[in-house]
């Protein structure tokens, strides 16, 4: 398990500054695209989280 972790998260694969650096472009441009502040954003990853949460829970049962 471990080796399979450090194969991905590695110095050849994904390192961990390389995903928060392009998790906050992310959160930025849709941050700016919907006109939201931190606080709103929040809210929509919760819902959104929520909603594939249901989601989820209906297609496995």
């Amino acid at each position: 398990m471990l080796t399979v972790l450090s194969k991905i998260f590695g110095r050849a694969g994904v390192t961990e500054m390389g995903f928060w650096a392009w998790h906050r472009k992310q959160t930025t441009l849709w941050q700016q695209r919907l006109g939201l502040d931190d606080y709103q954003l929040l809210w929509v990853a919760l819902l959104k989280g929520v909603f594939l949460g249901v989601l989820l829970t209906l297609w496995l049962a």
